[in-house]
């Protein structure tokens, strides 16, 4: 089907609203909302249109409502872990660190803006650490600042919540 100038431009008003880094606050809010069915057919229309990240912001911030059956349905930690990893692809100046804390002092996965602040994320397992079979079930996270010669943490919240806060950082 050939496009006219009219649905063209109209298509590119689309985009330009909902497949924009700026629509990641949206997505958010409007994601979980989204059917299986819709969310997959805005991300098929975006990727379409060479938009692949936004695709997968959409596809990602619907994914935090889905339960167990559901077709986007992913385990709480690896929803955070998704959510976080696509800030530091779509974000300019971040760096994404993961390790283990007793090797790795901050947190299992940190964002990092420079040396200026960073936003360290930590585990939170149904076990103990010497229990092969334990589970990551959630994250904690702490914002933090550098201060003299170390960094000093600005605000922690137990446990982190997927969604706006993350995304309010990265973006602020």
């Amino acid at each position: 089907m050939e496009l006219s100038s009219q649905q063209h431009d109209q298509l590119a008003e689309f985009l330009e609203v909902w497949a924009s880094p700026a629509a990641a606050e949206t997505s958010v809010d409007v994601g979980p909302h989204l059917t299986c069915v819709e969310v997959d057919a805005l991300a098929r229309l975006m990727r379409t249109c060479g938009r692949d990240e936004e695709a997968d912001m959409w596809l990602v911030s619907h994914s935090m409502d889905d339960g167990p059956g559901d077709a986007h349905y992913t385990l709480i930690a690896d929803q955070i872990r998704a959510e976080v990893a696509h800030i530091a692809e779509i974000v300019p100046g971040l760096t994404l660190l993961d390790g283990d804390p007793s090797t790795f002092d901050p947190g299992h996965l940190i964002l990092e803006r420079g040396h200026c602040d960073r936003y360290v994320l930590t585990e939170i397992c149904d076990s103990t650490e010497d229990d092969p079979e334990r589970e990551c079930i959630g994250y904690t996270y702490t914002i933090q600042r550098p201060g003299d010669m170390t960094w000093t943490p600005e605000r922690s919240i137990d446990p982190y919540v997927p969604g706006m806060s993350a995304w309010q950082w990265a973006t602020t």
